[in-house]
């Protein structure tokens, strides 16, 4: 029984994540190079791309994200090999999407089954104790896992790569690594 129990909540889960992940889009700034690694005047811009993997890809060299559709608006269709500031865009949008996505509206279910067990505890102490388990371990985990995002924010921003940029967005640091690729003529459809 606990078995099914658990491949019936990871088809759910598996269920919930996947339209998400297929939705995910972003942007970065990337700059054209000459084979010598110097920049070509007037091929770089934002590159807004479609999906989690934001390289190897054609994207969209200057175009904007719309943020309900998720979908890349103008600019020109590029092709972007794959270089290891990529490495850091991916973990940072796969922490964005899990931290504020998943881990807040679950924290949000728990306190309220938390307080609705308090409400209904009345007089049985084990529902008391119960609520007050699911209180703890909830702020706690929020805490570790805020604590590990500031903490991780903080080194990239220490070696670089990261930028912090304030509590009023969903995304508390911004990755601002050169993403250079060799100028070239590779057809995107």
């Amino acid at each position: 029984m606990k078995l099914i129990f658990k491949i019936i909540s990871c088809l759910i889960l598996f269920c919930f994540l996947i339209p998400l992940a297929v939705s995910a889009a972003g942007t970065y700034n990337a700059t054209a190079v000459d084979k010598k690694g110097k920049p070509i005047p007037g091929d770089s811009g934002t590159a807004c791309y479609e999906g989690i993997v934001p390289c190897g890809k054609c994207v969209s060299l200057g175009g904007s994200l719309d943020e309900k559709t998720k979908k890349c608006a103008g600019g020109e269709k590029r092709f972007i090999p794959c270089s290891m500031c990529h490495a850091f865009i991916i973990l940072h949008d796969a922490v964005n999407f899990f931290i504020f996505s998943i881990v807040l509206p679950v924290a949000a279910l728990m306190v309220v089954i938390g307080g609705l067990l308090f409400l209904v505890g009345g007089t049985n102490p084990g529902y008391i104790t119960w609520a007050n388990s699911i209180l703890y371990n909830t702020f706690l985990g929020l805490f570790i896992i805020f604590g590990a995002f500031i903490l991780v924010g903080t080194f990239l921003s220490l070696i670089g790569v990261a930028q912090w940029t304030g509590l009023g967005t969903n995304q508390w640091f911004s990755i601002n690594c050169a993403i250079k690729f060799i100028g070239t003529n590779i057809p995107c459809y």
